[in-house]
């Protein structure tokens, strides 16, 4: 009986190794690539599978080269995009010294911002990397049109996986560490303009007394 139950889970696994492995999924892969809490849906170059022994193999180093670069170009823009953000981080702040909104809701909507900036950075280092891929695997095609529609869905299923795979890495990210710590880092320069503002306000006050 165990026998055939081995026999038929093998069947299964076997059958939806095939469905995500074959064809040509540049645009539109089948599988995902996981590594610690960081997710893509990049190609596995060289893919071999033996459905005897349940054995890969393939291209490691360029799997590697081509995942981890969608990962930094992603980290990178999300980081340009925070040290280009001193003008919205200004209104915040302004919006918090009028009383629009209190110190908690600053930092959700600055959180917000952030994560929504990661997303769209994830998006782009992904049309990057399909373009590329493209080029070199199809050089006679030219451009690359996207279907929003598919990829909108496409990246709403990563997100969620990823945000599961962060929860369960008890690692951490370092650079989401880093970039937390800037948005951070204003809310500090923000409380020290305020603790300046109330320095300058009791000199004067002390000076008007004197005079």
């Amino acid at each position: 009986m165990a026998e055939i139950q081995d026999k038929q889970y093998n069947a299964i696994i076997t059958e939806r190794l095939k469905e995500a492995t074959s064809g040509d999924n540049i645009e539109i892969p089948r599988h995902t690539i996981q590594i610690c809490s960081d997710l893509t849906d990049g190609p596995i170059p060289g893919l071999s599978i033996d459905y005897e022994k349940f054995e890969l193999s393939c291209d490691w180093k360029e799997m590697f080269t081509i995942f981890w670069s969608e990962v930094q170009m992603t980290s990178d823009i999300t980081h340009d995009w925070v040290k280009n953000q001193e003008t919205w981080m200004k209104g915040l702040k302004a919006k918090v010294q009028s009383g629009q909104l209190d110190m908690g809701a600053m930092m959700m909507e600055a959180m917000t911002g952030f994560a929504n900036s990661n997303q769209n950075a994830a998006k782009e280092a992904r049309r990057h990397r399909i373009k590329l891929l493209i080029q070199k695997t199809y050089p006679e095609r030219k451009g690359y049109e996207i279907d929003e529609e598919k990829e909108k869905n496409i990246l709403k299923e990563l997100g969620k996986k990823r945000q599961i795979y962060s929860m369960m890495d008890d690692s951490g990210d370092e650079d989401e560490d880093a970039e937390s710590e800037e948005i951070s880092g204003s809310e500090d320069e923000w409380e020290d303009d305020d603790d300046d503002d109330d320095v300058n306000s009791n000199e004067e006050s002390r000076s008007h007394g004197h005079s």
